[in-house]
């Protein structure tokens, strides 16, 4: 099989990539060394994979690398702050404004481990909630204030901020206000925002920075990584297919396993308190979308996918959705 390497990787890298699924691992492991790192981790221990679609952005060939240690995947090459910026301008934030418009009880679903989880710890969790990359109008603040938090919010971008605070009439920072400031938050809460980053580690590590003594760190988003029924499907599909690339942009710059999601925290000094794992329809068609659309691809994904959610009945840990709650690891040790 050939599969070709980056662009931006050298000739003798692409010689080795073949040499690595012919078994010559260690030669092609070596040569990755030199050029970057697991986003999760920090393993030097990755190798490019046929197993996910190779994308076409901004001019260049971008492809997903797995992590031999904890077997999470990051995007090569990482994108530049200025395109990172390009990509969460308002057009992204309006795309999927009008994207949830239409279904906003689907949207809101999305939260309710967050309110569950902030309903049954209401007045035990301080007085201060911060989302981290809360979007232009960010169901979390009705959900923190709800449970007797007062809400903020960060964006990346000033456009962002400005149709948040029409939209909330709430002031969102800046992350650079956040990171280089004073204030600490009891709850920060990052819901879909680490898939999206290019140095989850360093961002998350300076979050840790803002949180209080007794405060909680909250995430959730999708495990794209997960070893699911459908995942190995559309993995296979890729591998045989590997001559294709796509045009979508890369929002999603890492897909995630629970074991890399666990690393990254570790990394991170968060130990995890709480944790549900558990299966949900995206993106395969619902019944109602496979009726409208009855095409042999719909049907397997659709078949797939059911049987994905029987397996998460069956078993904790299997799924491609995550919520965790996470404390500072040195203020857990110190109860114990």
């Amino acid at each position: 099989m050939r599969f070709k390497g980056n662009d931006e990787l050298s000739e003798q890298a692409y010689i080795y990539t073949l040499r690595f699924y012919y078994g010559s691992k260690v030669l092609w492991l070596m040569e990755v060394e030199n050029l970057e790192t697991c986003y999760f981790c920090q393993s030097k221990n990755i190798a490019l994979t046929p197993y996910q679609r190779t994308i076409q952005y901004d001019g260049k060939k971008y492809q997903f690398a797995r992590c031999q240690n904890c077997t999470g995947y990051s995007l090569l090459p990482r994108l530049t702050e200025k395109q990172v910026s390009r990509l969460y301008s308002s057009d992204y934030v309006g795309a999927n404004e009008n994207q949830h418009s239409t279904s906003d009880k689907e949207y809101e679903a999305k939260f309710t481990d967050l309110a569950n989880y902030l309903a049954s710890h209401r007045g035990t969790l301080g007085k201060t909630f911060l989302d981290y990359g809360c979007g232009a109008n960010p169901a979390s603040f009705k959900i923190a204030r709800k449970n007797e938090l007062m809400p903020h919010g960060m964006e990346l971008t000033p456009d962002v901020r400005t149709i948040a605070q029409q939209n909330t009439g709430i002031k969102l920072l800046s992350r650079e206000e956040i990171i280089h400031g004073d204030e600490l938050f009891d709850v920060i809460f990052l819901g879909d925002v680490l898939e999206h980053l290019v140095d989850p580690i360093s961002e998350l590590k300076y979050l840790t920075n803002n949180l209080t003594v007794e405060g909680v760190l909250i995430a959730q988003g999708p495990l794209q990584g997960a070893n699911t029924l459908t995942h190995g499907i559309v993995g296979l599909y890729s591998w045989l297919t590997h001559n294709r690339s796509t045009t979508y942009p890369p929002y999603h710059v890492s897909l995630a396993t629970l074991r890399s999601m666990e690393e990254l925290l570790t990394e991170c000094n968060l130990k995890i308190s709480f944790k549900i794992i558990y299966e949900v329809d995206w993106p395969v068609p619902s019944f109602a979308e496979l009726l409208f659309d009855l095409t042999p691809r719909n049907m397997i994904l659709f078949i797939a996918k059911q049987v994905d959610k029987i397996f998460a009945q069956l078993f904790r840990d299997y799924g491609t959705r995550y919520f965790v709650v996470c404390k500072k690891l040195n203020m857990i040790e110190a109860k114990s």
